[in-house]
């Protein structure tokens, strides 16, 4: 995970289960962007304004909604759907028979023409179709898809793959914030100036100091530290960690500390 000087968090994901064939990586920032390469394809595209605190929370709606995914990040849009073109037009030309609107030979001779142009296989034989066949509005006719390679990409990589990742993530990160908002801030004075944070230690363990005057937090505490501005009445504390990059939350005031905030006894 890295910072780029805007303070865009980028995340990367090389996602090869065991259990399943194929592997993907993913790389997603906080601004919106992701990309991907595949064995399904690749794909990139860029939420500007996903409505979501966290980028990864508006990711994990893939599991809800494969089909908005799929069409965002299908580049060149729907496809010819051939089985679904040629279905609609026997349907029609069925329903026109029974309604008499086509007599027996007519529909007979449509039903023909269809086979004459392939069944419309694609795009081609359905153009020569068109310009053939009595049918009215027979453009009309044409459905479209999105692409199955994309549409698999999201049903596979993104659900199956991806979104438990998130979740388990994002799960993980919203214990370390509760477990940093009831850690007891304990008044017990290292030279009288620092104080111990029980319950908040480093990602190696190591126990977390804090200044009361200027809100510094450190794993092994300076004695060379100078405090920068006196605190106000209740004490800022800012606690580091590798998946909850900074935690805000308020101690109760500090009434212990040398009487000159920028002094060191």
């Amino acid at each position: 995970m890295s910072k780029s000087s805007k303070e865009v968090e980028v995340r990367r994901y090389v996602l090869r289960p065991p259990d399943s064939f194929g592997w993907a990586i993913v790389v997603i920032g906080s601004d919106g962007y992701f990309s991907a390469c595949s064995d399904y394809g690749n794909y990139a595209f860029i939420w500007g304004s996903h409505g979501r605190d966290d980028f990864r929370e508006f990711l994990l709606d893939a599991r809800k909604d494969t089909s908005y995914f799929a069409n965002k990040l299908s580049a060149g849009g729907e496809v010819y759907d051939a089985d679904a073109t040629i279905a609609e037009v026997k349907k029609y030309i069925i329903e026109l028979r029974r309604e008499d609107g086509f007599s027996k030979e007519k529909a007979r001779d449509e039903w023909d023409l269809l086979e004459i142009y392939d069944d419309l296989a694609n795009e081609h034989q359905f153009a020569l179709w068109w310009d053939h066949t009595s049918i009215e509005e027979a453009h009309d006719f044409m459905c479209r898809k999105l692409p199955g390679m994309v549409v698999a990409f999201v049903e596979k990589v993104m659900v199956e793959w991806l979104v438990p990742v998130l979740e388990e993530e994002l799960k993980e990160e919203r214990e370390e914030v509760l477990k940093a908002q009831r850690a007891m801030v304990e008044l017990i004075s290292v030279d009288k100036t620092w104080l111990i944070l029980t319950g908040c230690t480093t990602r190696s363990g190591k126990q977390l100091f804090l200044c009361p005057h200027c809100g510094a937090v450190d794993p092994a505490p300076s004695t060379g530290h100078r405090c920068q501005d006196p605190p106000p009445r209740c004490n800022p504390i800012r606690i580091g960690h590798p998946l909850t990059p900074q935690v805000l939350y308020w101690s109760r005031p500090v009434q212990q500390g040398p009487e000159n905030a920028n002094e060191r006894p």
